[in-house]
């Protein structure tokens, strides 16, 4: 039994099934935390088991993800001068020069960097 957001014990009870979804991380947690999962696992952390369900929580697996945009660290087979327009190439975006032009001029490859992406899980209360 939880105690509700007065701090008082309450049950809820359902007629039919109860669909549970708070997306890949948290629908574990919220089972667990319920006393649903392993039941060693739940005892461990001073949550009483309800059912010994081993694979709550087992299998997480980060998946790693990539943009539509290549980076290239080192430079092509051919002419970086006429190279395809849909790579970035790093030893020739970052010199002294296109750095200086773009904190002064705000031009060159450095101005016209296509995106940033930062992907990131964040235990938050």
């Amino acid at each position: 039994m939880k105690k509700g957001s007065l701090g008082l014990p309450m049950t809820i009870k359902a007629s039919k099934e109860v669909i549970l979804s708070a997306g890949t991380i948290q629908s574990p947690q919220l089972l667990m935390l319920s006393g649903l999962g392993p039941a060693e696992h739940l005892r461990q952390v001073g949550i009483e088991p309800l059912l010994d369900l081993a694979g709550v929580g087992g299998n997480l697996q980060d998946h790693i993800s990539m943009g539509g945009l290549a980076f290239l660290v080192d430079p092509p087979n051919h002419d970086t001068n006429t190279g395809p327009g849909y790579t970035f190439n790093l030893p020739r975006a970052t010199t002294l020069r296109t750095i200086t032009d773009f904190v002064l001029q705000q031009t060159g490859p450095l101005y016209e960097w296509p995106f940033g992406e930062i992907m990131g899980f964040l235990k938050t209360k």
